[in-house]
């Protein structure tokens, strides 16, 4: 089997040519790839025992899904517009539909039907939590604790619907649903430290639940190899996490 580095490497590599476009590139930016998010994915399916090709194929279609969701998030919504800012915002939006259509294509073409219908529901569901959140924050409300938790489903929906799709087993023995959601929402939150602040007690003792919660999950992962890159990225939430005084080392 393929080194989990040199496989990682062919699978951005992969990604990063199929969202190169010149023109894109020019008026938005260059996307960027979300390389956490592909490597929880990559670690997960490794660990799932899925094959290597099986592995590059859900990498690839899943992390351009998930592109096109930010993408799209990125749309503004101002009112007033400039002739300029207006075709950056149609050609937002056309970006990230057809990312999302690249996740639709590649899956149809190797008949991975029933990942595609996978992947098509949590999206659904995600954007439901979505409207939600943005709705609270409209609203002027506080990070509490639905917020986080809303957070959390956001930023894990699509990760957590394939480890649902891959496991073989009791629900109860799918330790990557009980790391996934936590990994997800500290990076997340990691990326915004300048602006979370957990006030609340619920929320702070949620979150050390949350974090134990992934740790116990993660002595039950049986790759050794796998069990070493999860503990590295633990450990860089840990320091950030530590201090804000969230964590303490057990």
């Amino acid at each position: 089997m393929t080194s989990i580095h040199t496989e990682f490497i062919n699978i951005m590599d992969h990604i990063e040519k199929l969202t190169c476009q010149s023109y894109v590139t020019k008026t938005i930016g260059k996307p960027p790839v979300p390389v956490f998010f592909v490597r929880v994915l990559h670690l997960m399916l490794r660990s799932l025992g899925v094959s290597e090709k099986r592995i590059h194929v859900f990498c690839v279609s899943t992390t351009l899904l998930q592109m096109g969701l930010v993408t799209h998030d990125r749309v503004s919504l101002a009112e007033q517009l400039s002739p300029e800012e207006m075709r950056e915002r149609q050609l937002m939006v056309l970006s990230g539909d057809y990312y999302s259509s690249l996740f639709y294509h590649l899956l149809s073409k190797h008949q991975e039907i029933e990942g595609i219908h996978c992947l098509a529901k949590a999206t659904s569901l995600i954007n439901e939590i979505k409207m939600t959140h943005r709705a609270e924050q409209c609203k002027g409300k506080p990070l509490d604790l639905q917020a986080l938790k809303r957070i959390q489903s956001i930023s894990s929906g699509l990760l957590t619907a394939l480890a649902d799709f891959f496991h073989v087993g009791q629900e109860s023995e799918n330790n990557w649903k009980k790391i996934i959601p936590g990994l997800m929402l500290f990076d997340e939150l990691r990326h915004c430290s300048d602006s979370f602040n957990p006030g609340d007690t619920s929320s702070s003792e949620w979150i050390r639940e949350t974090w134990a919660e992934m740790g116990h999950a993660l002595m039950n992962i049986e790759q050794q190899d796998i069990k070493r890159k999860l503990s590295e990225m633990l450990n860089t939430q840990f320091l950030w996490l530590s201090e804000l005084s969230l964590v303490k080392e057990s």
